[in-house]
């Protein structure tokens, strides 16, 4: 027999839950469609910010992007390139993490080495860079050191034994890193002077004789241009031999102790994903996913490919997932190995 009689306070929670329950449904209802709305993508302008001076590699490649990847975003959004240098891209970094915009409208591209920078120097980098929303990047990169031909040194002996001036960005930056690695490695007796904006003004002052290297030379970015022929190549840097050089000596392969090819090897993973485009850590999940895809399908593209070749440019493609996936990884490094690694960038 019911309990449920008219006026009976039995009868009224029952009626209240299910008044309750139904007032939900119905706002789920209608509230869903309005919460999936605020995730599409939405930007009529995306302002991607190269963390380099122009004329150099990073703003080539940004500028080639910034001519395609709309074409994969809905509603084609207009793309605004902005210089913004500084520390080897550490000042763009910094405003990319520090930016409240979740709506794909801000892309950044900076020097991979930004995923392990704050391991080095927590000091100088307080940042965390799993927080940032890896899009993707443009190549698995090998890094060259060049000489001027007046400096005289065209061997690996010799530049690791003679006196002479190497330039760099920041120390953020592997302009740095690359022969501040070498140097401590192999007790070399160059130097290195940082404060350059970008390659370009390295370039130039390697050209009026106010340095005499570069280390951390993209070979994607040096080869088949002008500069190409116009220094010595002395060596690569990365874990293996890139398959346009291999005549030319690695470094890696000239390392003895296992440390310290551990320690070497944390230094240059970056190299696995070269030219990262990052998006601000605000940016919706949704919205996130969203520019991960337009990027991959952009470098499947014959267009974008066939630009990039008249350009010059090789474009090895890494998703953005698996790079978040290894800038995790990076966060977690052997600890002797990463105590070492910070000994050899000092």
């Amino acid at each position: 027999m019911s309990l449920c009689l008219k006026g009976n306070a039995l009868c009224a929670w029952p009626l209240r839950s299910a008044l309750m329950a139904a007032c939900a449904f119905v706002s789920a209802i209608v509230m869903s469609p309005i919460s999936a709305m605020a995730a599409e993508f939405s930007a009529d302008t995306v302002e991607l910010r190269v963390g380099y001076s122009a004329g150099g590699g990073y703003d080539t490649f940004g500028r080639l992007v910034a001519r395609h990847l709309g074409k994969y975003l809905p509603g084609n959004p207009d793309f605004v390139v902005q210089n913004q240098p500084g520390g080897g891209s550490l000042k763009l970094t910094l405003t990319t993490v520090a930016s409240d915009a979740n709506d794909g409208s801000l892309i950044a591209l900076v020097n991979s080495s930004m995923s392990t920078f704050p391991l080095f120097d927590e000091k100088g980098a307080r940042f965390d860079p799993t927080e940032l929303v890896w899009i993707g990047s443009l190549a698995n990169e090998t890094s060259v050191c060049v000489m001027t031909k007046q400096s005289g040194v065209s061997t690996v002996e010799d530049f690791l034994s003679k006196d002479f001036i190497v330039g760099a960005t920041d120390r953020g930056a592997t302009t740095y890193q690359f022969p501040a690695l070498l140097k401590n490695l192999f007790g070399a007796n160059f130097r290195i002077v940082t404060g350059y904006p970008g390659g370009p003004e390295i370039m130039l002052a390697m050209e009026q004789d106010e340095l005499q290297a570069r280390c951390g030379y993209s070979w994607s970015s040096l080869k088949g241009s002008p500069e190409e022929n116009k220094f010595n190549r002395i060596g690569q840097i990365g874990l293996t031999k890139n398959k346009d050089l291999p005549d030319l000596p690695l470094f890696y392969d000239m390392i003895e102790s296992d440390l310290d090819k551990k320690a070497a090897a944390l230094v240059l993973a970056p190299l696995r994903f070269y030219r990262a485009f990052v998006a601000p850590p605000s940016t919706d999940p949704e919205i996130a996913d969203t520019l991960r895809q337009a990027f991959t399908k952009m470098t499947e593209d014959s267009e974008f490919l066939a630009e990039a070749a008249s350009l010059g440019l090789d474009v090895d493609a890494v998703p953005g997932d698996e790079i978040q996936q290894m800038v995790e990884d990076l966060q977690a490094s052997d600890e002797a190995a990463l105590k070492r690694a910070t000994e050899l960038l000092e």
